[in-house]
């Protein structure tokens, strides 16, 4: 049994997915494919992704466990993906990301990281380099229950939740 938007289900009761010939090498060649996984421990176990694909999750009470549970998620998100038509993300290349970002953003969000970099005593540049790890690199902490995907759905509960702190890393007042 499994949770689909609070409901349970019997995973056995799922249709199965039956590809041609054609997909299944195309499987094979999806799967092969170089894409990142990310491994993390929550409060039920470990919970593993693809990074490029959203809503790709396995878990398990081991690293290992996710990351099986993750490989056969993954082989059912991209056969769903192959039968109705539409297209794989490829994996993201390493190569493709420089360091360097152009970016448009409202005057008034711009005059406001300004005022706190200022504030804070560094460039522009670093204060947004900063809030922008914080928030990537781990200033959102996952809280979850137990994830599954089934036909190309992610079943689960999950909410974000940040901690609010300065970039400086003094505490708020």
């Amino acid at each position: 049994m499994s949770v689909v938007n609070e409901e349970k289900i019997d995973l056995d009761a799922v249709p199965e997915i039956v590809l041609d010939s054609e997909q299944e090498t195309q499987l094979a060649e999806v799967l092969a494919r170089p894409y990142h996984r990310e491994v993390v421990r929550d409060e039920d176990g470990w919970v593993a992704r693809v990074v490029e694909w959203s809503g790709c999750i396995g878990s398990g009470d081991t690293a290992t466990e996710a990351l099986g549970d993750l490989e056969e998620a993954m082989s059912v998100w991209a056969a769903s993906c192959l039968v109705d038509g539409v297209p794989v993300p490829e994996p993201i290349r390493e190569d493709a990301c420089s360091g360097k970002l152009v970016l448009r953003i409202p005057r008034s969000l711009h005059r406001d990281a300004a005022r706190l970099a200022e504030r804070e005593h560094v460039s522009l540049n670093q204060y947004i380099s900063n809030a922008l790890a914080r928030v990537v690199g781990g200033g959102f902490q996952v809280q979850s229950r137990r994830h599954r995907l089934v036909s190309g759905m992610v079943v689960t509960g999950v909410r974000f939740k940040t901690k609010r702190t300065p970039l400086s890393g003094a505490p708020l007042s």
